[in-house]
């Protein structure tokens, strides 16, 4: 076996399930600047207060939490060895992270073990974990099944509403979920329409299925899901759907981040699902957990800047209405959609027709 070999195989990192985070925080401490010391005193304090892994009695089911410590994972990577996904950057990303796994054992019924003394009876313990990865001070993913990260999550509220030292009843760390407005999706689709790059860490390189949900039942019904093409943009659906005020609440493509190609599913929820498809699909788990933190973080980053844009930038023009009723008739397909795409993006931007008087569709 070679050197290379060894060094991958020596790193057992694992986690249960699909790597789906299914739980996006914004994390905002009470009172606490943004130095590195106090950082450094949030993440100690946390970490007193995380409930550890222990059973209530001996032999018993265990519940709580424990540190996985990705960092110490890398004294057996190597940045050289052949197809390694992680860069010294993924290092620096791993040293900042306050990362555990929540752990939940239950009973789940009686079994029979054959040993050399014979058969002995015994209650079988089935394992629930949840992840999660905290860059204090301001983002917490949460890796896992729902009802593992509603736990886990549940656990951690009750935690940072705590009590400080001045005896002041007072929240730790203000903690709110993610979610990805649908017109913040529409924008990551304008952006791939125009081709213009993202100012940041993240690339679209392409979209493979597209959700659309709108408040009115249709010939297409409420909801409609555009998948398997090529060119999403070519999609009739996915034309009339927007035109028809049906708004994205899933965008699924691939993603590049850190020279990596990811296939990435999001979803309106906060759900971000990377697929081991790709450029991952022959990489460790440990080495996807890390592109997958980084993904997410460039994408919910994205997602502020986004919100800090000006009007004019944050919605795109009603002139792309137009644009996707002309590819429609590029197609000899005439869809009347009542303007109710351009009417949104209008009253989104506060303007009005009389401010496009050269709006106009052929």
């Amino acid at each position: 076996m070679s050197s290379e070999e060894v060094l991958s195989d020596a790193i057992d990192f694992s986690y249960s399930g699909h790597l789906i985070f299914n739980g996006l925080y914004t994390t905002d401490p009470s009172g606490l600047d943004v130095s590195n010391d106090e950082i450094e005193l949030l993440r100690n304090r946390i970490s007193e207060l995380l409930p550890p892994l222990t059973a209530e009695h001996d032999g018993g089911p265990k519940k709580g939490f424990q540190r996985i410590n990705l960092e110490s994972y890398f004294d057996q990577y190597s940045f050289e060895r052949k197809n390694a996904s992680l860069t010294p950057k993924h290092r620096e990303l791993a040293e900042v992270l306050l990362d555990r796994e929540y752990v939940r054992e239950e009973y789940t019924g009686e079994v029979r073990v054959q040993t050399d003394d014979g058969r002995v009876s015994g209650e079988e313990i089935t394992r629930h974990s949840a992840y999660l990865y905290w860059l204090l001070p301001s983002l917490l993913l949460v890796q896992g099944a729902r009802p593992d990260r509603k736990r886990a999550m549940s656990t951690v509220n009750e935690v940072v509403g705590i009590v400080n030292d001045e005896g002041e009843e007072k929240r730790l760390i203000r903690i709110d979920p993610v979610k990805f407005d649908p017109m913040f999706l529409l924008w990551l689709l304008y952006k791939e329409w125009k081709g213009e790059p993202f100012e940041s860490g993240l690339t679209m390189l392409n979209i493979s299925e597209v959700g659309l949900l709108g408040s009115e039942r249709d010939f297409f019904g409420k909801s409609a899901k555009v998948s398997g093409s090529t060119n999403i943009f070519q999609s009739l659906p996915f034309i009339e759907g927007l035109l028809k005020e049906k708004l994205p609440n899933q965008v699924a493509g691939k993603f590049r981040v850190s020279g990596q190609d990811l296939a990435v599913d999001i979803r309106e929820s906060g759900r971000v699902h990377i697929k081991a498809e790709n450029d991952i699909r022959m990489s460790t788990k440990f080495e996807r957990v890390l592109l997958g933190v980084q993904l997410v973080k460039e994408l919910t980053e994205l997602r502020q800047n986004w919100t800090d844009l000006p009007t004019e930038d944050q919605y795109p023009p009603p002139t792309f209405a137009v644009e996707l009723y002309e590819r429609g008739k590029e197609q000899e397909v005439t869809i009347d959609f009542e303007k109710r795409l351009v009417k949104r993006l209008l009253r989104e931007r506060d303007e009005s027709l009389e401010d496009w008087p050269e709006l106009e569709f052929s």
